[in-house]
């Protein structure tokens, strides 16, 4: 019998080190870039036009609502949490799951945009 945990039957979900998780965002048409770390962090310091979800309710909403072929790309300030959205969200039939390799910490390490300090536009 299969098992129905989660956590077992992950596609391979792909990560991809700053440059290229931002190259590859960037060059798509319709993708959606999510910060799943904690709400007082996103506030603090972002990637610009990244929406903020986070497990629970809010996270279930977004499966939900989101048309599934979007590819999403993940990012927060720790594995766990972006490896464990990034498996409920294939769980849920999310068919293309990129999650930053080192966090939001190697983006800023790279140079590479943050904004912050003002309210988010979307948040689910």
């Amino acid at each position: 019998m299969a098992s129905t945990n989660i956590m077992a039957q992950p596609n391979d979900i792909t990560y991809l080190d700053p440059y290229k998780f931002h190259f590859q965002y960037q060059a798509e048409d319709s993708a959606l870039l999510t910060d799943v770390g904690f709400e007082r962090r996103y506030d603090k310091a972002r990637i610009p036009s990244a929406i903020g979800i986070h497990k629970g309710r809010k996270l279930e909403t977004f499966a939900d609502t989101v048309d599934r072929e979007i590819p999403i790309y993940i990012y927060c300030d720790r594995e766990s949490r972006s490896l464990t959205v990034a498996k409920y969200l294939q769980y849920r039939g999310f068919r293309e799951v990129v999650i930053l390799r080192g966090y939001i910490k190697e983006w800023k390490a790279a140079g590479l945009p943050i904004e912050g300090r003002r309210k988010p536009k979307v948040f689910w």
